[in-house]
């Protein structure tokens, strides 16, 4: 059960930091021309599904690990939790938030917005890598693994994308 909650507070705040990252392109293709309300509308929009599909494959992820431990992730010791977390951090999280940041990448802000976006995307990308390289640094509150981002998206007036309620 400890396990399941450390696992499911992990996702909580990758799910939290997915609004912050963004993701996907507009359909149309004309994503230059957006009003900056349109572009902040559909940031948000690419949240939301993100929110939907990194919470969709933790769940996945989590009931493969449940039927391959046969239900003995109760009494897990500190270390066979730590090792689960970064599992689900290397086979979910990364993944996803890499997939986040190429999406939004793809949606091209208006020229108002452009250097708080390049500002946003590059903060997002830094905090990714430092997860690569230590994936312990994304297991904890989102506020504090993405103050940077968060910031940013706060100053593009993103709500879903910045943690704010919408």
């Amino acid at each position: 059960m400890r396990r399941q909650l450390v696992i499911a507070f992990l996702f909580a705040s990758l799910v939290a930091v997915s609004a912050g990252c963004g993701g996907g392109g507009s359909d149309d293709g004309d994503s230059a021309n957006l009003t900056p309300k349109a572009f902040v509308a559909q940031a948000d929009e690419i949240c939301t599904k993100s929110e939907n599909r990194i919470a969709a494959e933790f769940k996945a992820f989590q009931k493969k690990q449940t039927e391959e431990s046969d239900g003995k992730g109760k009494g897990e010791s500190p270390e066979e939790v730590k090792t689960r977390t970064h599992e689900a951090i290397e086979a979910v999280g990364i993944p996803q938030l890499h997939r986040l940041l190429d999406e939004l990448r793809e949606l091209e802000a208006p020229a108002s917005k452009e250097a708080d976006m390049t500002a946003y995307l590059d903060a997002l990308e830094e905090e990714i890598e430092a997860g690569e390289d230590d994936p312990q640094t994304l297991n904890g509150s989102p506020e504090k693994i993405f103050a940077k981002s968060e910031a940013a998206a706060k100053g593009l007036g993103f709500k879903v994308c910045a943690n704010k309620n919408p």
